[in-house]
């Protein structure tokens, strides 16, 4: 039991590593295809920048309290810049997802693209918005952030070197804030020209669609190519019935004798019904005229005076 369980644990484990190097490759490779030099490690670490912030001097300071103000309202002024850019990639992750619901069920489906080239560039517009999506959401997920703590060995400072601990620490925290937010700056600016690269097929599709013809003459079209094809009129009409049993045969006549015919095999079934031909038209004036112009007629008048 336990073996069988270590046997799951390790696929599932081998599961994860795939989907995380997965996405760490895919973001990699639209970074590269938008032109953005960031490097795979920076991907992974979803940081732009390495190390930490050399801590400040604070020996010769005078207003400890100013600076901690400062400190604190740098944090703020980082978290205020990356919730704005937070607020611009969840906005443009629901256009993503309204236009994706849109192309399945606006534009044509794949019977009436007329050409090969539409079918591609509709395939490609939706990979490009799932590429969207799947950027933005591998970023929102849950993440740990940096926040204040007090350790121990802080516990025991004075209060001027307490002040000037938190003043560093705070601006640490706002150095990995904004290693991240820049990170997805660049992360929202790829995801923007993918939403554009997928957005502009997407008009040139309706556009084209909407001008080259109404829908009754693509209705029209379909139903003359259906019936050019004879495996889906052979599809329609079904397996042919069985042919009827044939005659037997006749018992041969005695010399000079004609035989006995043989028996008539079953009938066929019966054809389909034809069209239904023009109605008849009634010459009322020539069937008088013929009437009048018969010597019958005229003899029948001729004997009755």
């Amino acid at each position: 039991m336990m073996a069988f369980l270590r046997f799951i644990q390790s696929g599932l484990d081998s599961f994860a590593a795939f989907r995380c190097s997965f996405a760490a490759w895919l973001a990699f490779v639209s970074f590269r295809i938008y032109g953005s030099e960031i490097s795979m490690r920076q991907v992974r670490e979803q940081r732009i920048g390495g190390g930490h912030r050399v801590n400040l001097d604070l020996s010769q300071a005078s207003d400890l309290d100013e600076l901690l103000a400062l400190a604190q309202d740098c944090v703020a002024s980082t978290e205020r810049r990356r919730d704005a850019i937070l607020d611009k990639c969840k906005s443009l992750v629901g256009f993503a997802s309204i236009l994706l619901a849109l192309i399945g069920a606006l534009l044509p489906k794949a019977l009436v693209f007329d050409s090969r080239w539409k079918t591609w560039l509709a395939f490609v517009a939706v990979l490009a918005l799932l590429n969207v999506i799947t950027l933005l959401l591998t970023f929102l997920s849950v993440n740990i952030e940096p926040q204040i703590a007090l350790l121990q060995s802080e516990a025991a400072l004075s209060s001027d070197d307490l002040r000037k601990s938190f003043i560093n620490s705070y601006l640490q925290i706002a150095a990995a804030m904004d290693r991240r937010t820049d990170y997805l700056v660049e992360l929202y600016k790829v995801a923007r020209f993918f939403f554009c690269a997928a957005f502009a097929p997407v008009v040139v599709l309706f556009s084209v669609g909407f001008l080259s013809g109404s829908m009754a003459d693509q209705s029209e079209r379909i139903v003359r190519e259906i019936r050019s094809d004879p495996g889906l009129i052979s599809m329609l009409r079904g397996p042919s019935g069985a042919d009827g049993k044939p005659g037997r045969d006749g018992i041969p006549g005695k010399d000079g004798q004609d035989g006995k015919p043989g028996k008539d095999g079953m009938p066929g079934k019966d054809g389909n019904q034809g069209p239904k031909g023009d109605p008849a038209v009634v010459d009322e004036d020539g069937i008088v005229r013929k009437v009048l112009a018969d010597p019958r007629l005229k003899a029948r008048d001729g004997s009755n005076p």
